[in-house]
């Protein structure tokens, strides 16, 4: 976790998971029938870099054009978030709604690595080593 230290802008931003600068899971390479060996796979069709906070805190100065980039280590990618169009006043402090970009979740040449076959899931099916998919709340934006 970088601290800001030099650079505000890479506050709280991860830069290792599993000891890599990628996106990594934990797999078993099985040496015999009887002995295993944990080790951290890849589970996507090319490398993907760490980039983004752990989504609890972000930079300072945040603005309505910024985009902030989390680490999802549940679904082991970056997601982006825009602003919404929605602030609230809370107790003299303006907050600021962003919400996950919709693209991120469709079935495109752009997250052919990511598996998605079904507009609206994560395939998290090389991440669990199962068949595992994962929407957003009620299923929005799934697209049979």
């Amino acid at each position: 976790m970088f601290t800001g230290d030099g650079d505000p802008s890479l506050t709280r931003n991860i830069g290792l998971w599993n000891n890599q600068t990628y996106a990594t899971t934990r797999c078993y390479v099985y040496n015999s029938v009887t002995t295993t060996k944990q080790t951290a796979c890849n589970p996507w069709a090319e490398q993907i870099p760490i980039t983004g906070t752990d989504g609890l805190q972000f930079s300072p100065n945040l603005d309505k054009n910024s985009v902030l980039s989390v680490f999802n280590a549940d679904i082991m990618r970056t997601l982006n978030y825009t602003y919404n169009s929605t602030s609230h006043d809370f107790k003299g402090y303006t907050t600021l709604i962003f919400e996950t970009d919709s693209s991120a979740f469709e079935n495109s040449t752009a997250n052919a690595i990511f598996n998605v076959n079904i507009s609206g899931t994560a395939n998290l099916t090389s991440i669990t080593g199962s068949p595992a998919f994962a929407a957003k709340g009620n299923y929005l934006n799934i697209s049979p």
